[in-house]
């Protein structure tokens, strides 16, 4: 790879990518150069139990084809089994510790069902990231796929030589992604939307708000109600909640 030859440029590339468009097609470059083509980058911030919460909220990120998310996704084949198993406290797991190590009539039938999609898709050869909790109800992973004919004791090797530097570039990936705006699959709020939570996190009163931007207290009201149908949220407060998680207010490049 010509843009990203090391990891001191990688990283800071990384740190210094201002959209998350940006920081992605830097983070699927570098990977790249390690032999993972293909990605799948997925973290919520409002989980629910040991559950991913709504799929509304998520930030997924991936370059896998478009029918491999509709069924995995789409057809919530996630909820049912996954690549590689979970183990508590284990932040890395080789693909090599799931479907690999058991018979196919040990699996379930979801378990089956996604093994058999995976070779067909040639999803055989990688590793699955956990990332660090950065908050409460935050969870992310990422799977990092080999290049097809690529075998999993290869992948293994190289994990033995360059995996915590992946491991670094990716919590990095992470940290750098969870710090930028984003509304999930949602639709983004807008100005005004912004504009009426921010003032409500700074204490102000709708009345007060009325007053500060010059609106009625009618649309105020309005912006409010659209902002928690925005967000999905039950409440105002829930709305401030829910779009400060989402890092959308207080933006640098807003102007109001």
């Amino acid at each position: 790879m010509s843009s990203i030859s090391t990891f001191d440029q990688a990283a800071e590339k990384l740190v210094y990518a201002k959209t998350m468009l940006e920081v992605w097609t830097v983070h699927k470059q570098c990977m790249a150069s390690y032999g993972f083509d293909r990605l799948f980058y997925v973290s919520s911030v409002d989980k629910v139990g040991k559950g991913w919460g709504d799929s509304a909220d998520w930030v997924l990120l991936t370059n896998y084809d478009r029918e491999i998310v509709d069924v995995f996704v789409g057809e919530e084949l996630y909820k049912q089994t996954s690549r590689a198993p979970y183990v508590e406290g284990q932040s890395a797991v080789s693909w090599g510790d799931g479907y690999a190590a058991k018979d196919l009539a040990e699996l379930s039938d979801a378990d089956r069902k996604h093994a058999e999609l995976c070779k067909k898709w040639g999803i055989e050869s990688g590793y699955t990231l956990r990332f660090p909790k950065t908050a409460k109800n935050h969870i992310g992973i990422i799977g990092l796929c080999a290049q097809k004919g690529v075998s999993q004791q290869e992948v293994d090797a190289l994990w033995q030589k360059k995996g915590k530097e992946i491991q670094t570039l990716n919590n990095l990936m992470n940290l750098r992604i969870t710090s930028l705006p984003h509304g999930g699959q949602r639709t983004p709020l807008t100005q005004r939307q912004r504009e009426v939570l921010e003032w409500v996190a700074d204490g102000k009163t709708s009345r007060d708000i009325a007053l500060l931007m010059n609106l009625s207290l009618s649309t105020i009201e309005k912006h409010l109600r659209l902002a928690r149908e925005a967000l999905n949220a039950e409440t105002t407060a829930n709305a401030v909640s829910k779009a400060a998680s989402y890092n959308q207010l207080f933006l640098l490049n807003q102007s109001k």
